[in-house]
């Protein structure tokens, strides 16, 4: 669990499934003192057990695990028209997939970048996917 250096006791909005690697010197006033267990599922899953057939648009700012959770979940992921991600073009999370490894496996399952905001810290930002 991420906090502020300032505000231990308060979580922010950096925790990770993923260890933290490069973030902890690109945002150093963000400590990662605090570990908690966590049980995860895939949007497959999630879509199976709620009787969810399809997913227009995925927003997906998970700290890292972008890749992982899309490629966890082929079956919803065929039926999504749009996907914004949160993005890193620095390794802030142990082995999470940059960038350039999002774009390249989103374009070779249907879908092409439309729109690219790279935030004020210069390593991050959001992409915008929609299928072809």
């Amino acid at each position: 669990v991420s906090s502020m250096i300032n505000t231990p006791e308060t979580p922010s909005a950096s925790s990770s499934l993923l260890q933290p690697a490069q973030h902890l010197t690109k945002a150093p006033q963000v400590v990662f003192k605090k570990k908690i267990h966590v049980t995860t599922t895939t949007i497959d899953q999630w879509a199976q057990e709620h009787n969810i057939d399809h997913v227009d648009f995925m927003w997906l700012d998970t700290q890292g695990s972008e890749l992982s959770i899309l490629k966890s979940s082929p079956k919803i992921l065929k039926t999504t028209r749009a996907i914004l991600a949160e993005i890193e073009f620095i390794e802030a999370y142990k082995n999470q997939a940059l960038f350039g490894e999002i774009k390249t496996w989103l374009e070779s399952v249907g879908f092409t970048l439309i729109a690219l905001n790279i935030s004020s810290s210069q390593w991050a930002g959001d992409a915008l996917f929609v299928r072809k």
